[in-house]
This record gives structure tokens, sequence and C-alpha cells, in this order.
């Protein structure tokens, strides 16, 4: 299941994200070699973490935390587990004390 703060987070019902792979935020023509290397490290090393940009159901570019976790359920079968982590305002924040 997804959680209904990441729902309204991104813009997306969970029917929307259910089954999903996380190109799905993607801003713009997901890089290939960005999720190969994605894919690869979860493989090898079951996790993944770190600053993305993805685009909301809106159109609008945010910023966030992604965490990726794999979760095994029984020989062949996983999960991944997504924790989002919303870095928007405090980006905004960043930009303006940096103009100032």
């Amino acid at each position: 299941s997804i959680n209904n703060a990441a729902c309204k987070l991104v813009g997306y019902s969970q029917d929307e994200l259910l089954g999903k792979s996380v190109k799905t935020l993607s801003p713009q023509d997901p890089d290939a070699a960005l999720f190969d290397m994605l894919e690869d490290t979860l493989s090898k090393f079951g996790a993944w973490d770190g600053d993305i940009t993805y685009r909301n159901k809106l159109g609008e570019i945010r910023f966030a935390w992604l965490d990726i976790h794999v979760v095994e359920l029984e020989e062949g079968v996983s999960n991944h587990i997504y924790s989002i982590t919303d870095l928007s305002q405090k980006n905004v924040v960043k930009r303006l004390l940096f103009c100032a």
C-alpha cells in the first residue's frame, strides 16, 4: 500500500502509484543510465538513497530525499519500500539565503 501523506505530496492516488516504478515521478524523459545505476545498486546492496528532483501530478518540479529498500518476501519475490521526504521548501530557503 501507499501512505496517504505520500499520495498527497506527489498528487497521485494509491491506484495510480501501486506497482509503478520511481520513473513515474521523473521530471522529464527518464535518464536510462541513472535508472540502470539505481537498479544495479538495489540489486547489489538492497538499498539506495539520495536527492532527487521529481514532477508532481500538477507538473510542478519538486525536490526530495528518496530512500529505497528492497525487502525479500521469499526467494525470487521482493518488494521495494520507498520513503520520500519533501525538500522543496528547504531548497527555496537555501536559494533565497544564497541570493541575499
